[in-house]
């Protein structure tokens, strides 16, 4: 998703497949390495937006003349709870940046093409149980610490999230736009 020739090549390859795009799901991201800011590489600052931001730019703005000419449809943006408040210790702001500027695109986004239809909403999770938060928060000894932070005393499921993303993608939420829905076992209220 960081190189947009690709990314055009993709959606036309699904438009040929399909047809038509309705939902577009942005779930592209990456985690770099944990480092204070004053040691982040530019190339690695870089590389982190371009994943977890200007990717999803670049998708977005190559699905919404197809949902335009299609008479609607429905984005679902997945964030992160980092994108909300910032957390001591977690030394990853390039990622917390690009999640809270996702945050206000959806906002963005939702406000500029709701005249055509087109609903934009995110999801902002904590951590959830997948390949790529298992080595950093799921390992032994950190299981526990990490559970600890989330109040409903579990992590997430990756069930939670798309039954969150379900409700975006139906008709349920054919009066939503611009919603940010938090799916974070309570941490952002601590």
């Amino acid at each position: 998703i960081t190189k947009e020739f690709e990314v055009q090549k993709l959606i036309k390859t699904v438009i040929k497949k399909f047809g038509c795009i309705d939902i577009l799901v942005n779930n592209a991201g990456t985690l770099p390495k944990s480092k204070i800011l004053h040691k982040i590489s530019g190339k690695e600052w870089s590389e982190t937006l371009n994943v977890n931001l200007t990717g999803q730019f670049h998708i977005t703005k190559y699905v919404i003349p197809y949902m335009q000419k299609n008479g609607g449809g429905t984005i679902i943006n997945m964030s992160s709870d980092a994108g909300l408040k910032a957390f001591e210790n977690f030394y990853a702001d390039a990622y917390s940046a690009a999640k809270a500027g996702l945050i206000i695109l959806t906002k963005c986004w939702a406000l500029n093409y709701a005249k055509d239809k087109i609903r934009v909403n995110c999801i902002c999770s904590a951590v959830v149980d997948t390949d790529m938060t298992k080595s950093l928060w799921l390992s032994q000894p950190n299981i526990q610490n990490t559970i600890k932070q989330h109040p409903l005393g579990r992590i997430g499921k990756p069930i939670d999230i798309a039954r969150a993303s379900l409700y975006f993608a139906s008709d349920d939420s054919l009066w939503t736009t611009g919603a940010i829905l938090v799916v974070d076992g309570g941490v952002s209220v601590k």
